[in-house]
């Protein structure tokens, strides 16, 4: 969860502030200094390979001695619009598929052996950048999950790692027993729902984790079509997901 602030220049130039919010279900700070870091490493990497995303300038931690105190991302303010599918003519629905049809395109082009979070501008992967998937561990050291080699592997160590947290009631609280079902159900019955060649596959691509389609801007024509970054991070999933339009 973000709150964005404008920064006007002289020159009228406009960037955006990104900075996170601290609320009484924020993860621990570093957590939070993972999902921002990782939020920024992706922006610049999907710069890199040519997805249209806002240019970052730079970024801060709470810890810095810059005596702003709180971690943000500076970045560029598009100046677009969230893309309203249902108010698009069939021209206007074939012009935004075409851009992201491209999008998904050099996406799986730039794939990967691992499934995690992009620490690294230049593509390396780590452990996942979320405000839940972490071990609860009440030391001093915190345990992040991933990255992983397959899809079964990240099912098993991140459907386990919901049910220790609901286990240490950190999760589900409201209706703990219900919660647990679910995913002690999500668990014993993947494995044969899911095709047995996706979950040995080594093959993933930058998704968004909760994509519904709300991360997509575009300009009053339609000419273009920027993707930003939610209040999620960007995950790697299964490639086999990913190309469904």
């Amino acid at each position: 969860m973000n709150v964005h602030l404008d920064i006007l220049f002289d020159d009228n130039v406009v960037w955006l502030a990104r900075i996170q919010r601290t609320t009484a279900v924020t993860p621990p700070p570093a957590v939070q200094n993972h999902i921002l870091l990782s939020e920024f490493a992706t922006l610049v990497y999907l710069n890199r390979i040519g997805v249209p995303t806002p240019t970052v300038h730079g970024y801060g931690l709470t810890a810095d001695s810059n005596g702003v105190n709180v971690n943000y991302i500076l970045m560029e303010k598009l100046q677009a619009s969230p893309l309203e599918w249902y108010d698009l003519g069939s021209d206007q629905r074939y012009r935004v598929l075409h851009q992201l049809a491209n999008i998904f395109i050099t996406l799986d082009r730039h794939s990967f052996r691992q499934t995690g979070s992009i620490i690294q501008p230049h593509g390396s992967i780590g452990a996942f950048a979320d405000r839940v998937i972490f071990e609860p561990n009440y030391s001093q050291k915190l345990d992040l999950l991933g990255p992983f080699t397959s899809l079964r592997q990240h099912l098993d160590h991140t459907i386990n790692c919901h049910l220790r947290l609901i286990e240490s009631s950190q999760w589900g609280v409201d209706d703990p027993v219900t919660s647990y079902l679910i995913y002690r159900t999500l668990l014993d019955t993947y494995p044969r729902i899911l095709p047995a060649e996706s979950m040995n596959s080594e093959i993933f691509c930058l998704r968004h984790q909760d994509d519904k389609g709300a991360t997509y801007s575009s300009t009053t024509n339609l000419m273009s079509l920027a993707s930003s970054i939610g209040s999620g991070q960007k995950l790697l999933r299964h490639h086999s997901r990913l190309l469904r339009l």
